[in-house]
């Protein structure tokens, strides 16, 4: 059964559209991430330095060493779910330390460079990825922001998206998420990495209205672009397998939670690059 995890302060997101994969045409490679500029969500230019995340303590998302505990809130005596009140935010959950291309599983040819997720306002077609995480037994999660790596083509003026967190059911996630909230990012920074296909590739970063609490168990996150015409978003890929599961996809077209290849059954099986921060507190 699927652990039930609480949020604070949810937001309603509605959205939908079709169209699977991004793919190319050469040689495959992944790898360093450089920032070269920040643009806020004002508009305001600032300097960066590099963008590369820290990878997670293991491959399988536990927390990070540099976690603070800020609470010794349980739910023992009351019954209620503990409360995130405020902590040092630090990487929890990361996966974009090498952002790259994956081959196709024939060898050679094409490669893949970015999984659509997007909902689209006009039509209401949509297509969303999503990937997953562990949050360790004995600890809850207070999300404060998510990091998500990719690019829009075209790219809007000003790029909003929906941010998605769903529980877990046998490998997938289930079909309605538990938490949803729309945003834009508080931080746009372009990142520099060596193929082509991702020369456009930029750093989103979000912080959430308020820290939202993930008991411990498995989970998964979607981050799609809120999008219009003809414009998609591409989330990007990272190179190494992090979680238990590889990326899951649905679309208008393919609307049930697989992994890509139930949908396009030559495709590899990509990881989506992404980051949780936050902070850790005692939890039953």
């Amino acid at each position: 059964m699927a652990t039930k995890r609480y949020a604070m302060g949810l937001a309603l997101a509605l959205g939908c559209s079709s169209t699977g994969e991004s793919s190319g045409s050469d040689a495959t490679g992944a790898t360093t991430t450089t920032t070269t500029s920040t643009v806020t969500s004002s508009g305001e230019a600032t300097s960066t330095g590099m963008t590369t995340a820290e990878a997670p303590t293991t491959s399988s998302g536990s927390t990070s060493s540099s976690t603070t505990v800020v609470s010794e809130s349980t739910s023992e005596s009351t019954g209620e779910p503990p409360v995130c009140e405020g902590g040092r935010a630090a990487l929890l959950f990361g996966t974009a330390e090498n952002i790259g291309t994956i081959s196709y599983p024939n060898g050679g040819g094409p490669y893949l460079w970015g999984m659509q997720s997007w909902f689209n306002g006009d039509t209401g077609e949509y297509e969303e990825s999503a990937d997953d995480f562990e949050v360790p037994a004995g600890v809850c999660w207070c999300v404060a922001s998510v990091v998500a790596f990719g690019q829009f083509g075209p790219a809007p003026a000003q790029p909003e998206f929906s941010l998605r967190l769903y529980e877990d059911a046998d490998g997938l996630p289930v079909t309605d998420p538990w938490f949803t909230q729309d945003l834009a990012p508080s931080a746009i920074e372009s990142v520099m990495l060596e193929p082509p296909a991702l020369a456009g590739t930029k750093r989103y970063q979000f912080e959430l209205e308020e820290d939202v609490l993930v008991q411990p168990g498995h989970a998964w996150l979607s981050t799609s672009g809120l999008v219009s015409g003809a414009v998609v978003f591409n989330m990007a890929l990272s190179t190494e397998s992090f979680g238990a599961a590889s990326t899951a996809y649905r679309s208008t077209e393919c609307p049930v939670w697989g992994d890509l290849q139930a949908c396009y059954p030559t495709l590899p099986l990509p990881e989506l690059a992404f980051e949780l921060h936050g902070y850790e507190i005692p939890c039953m």
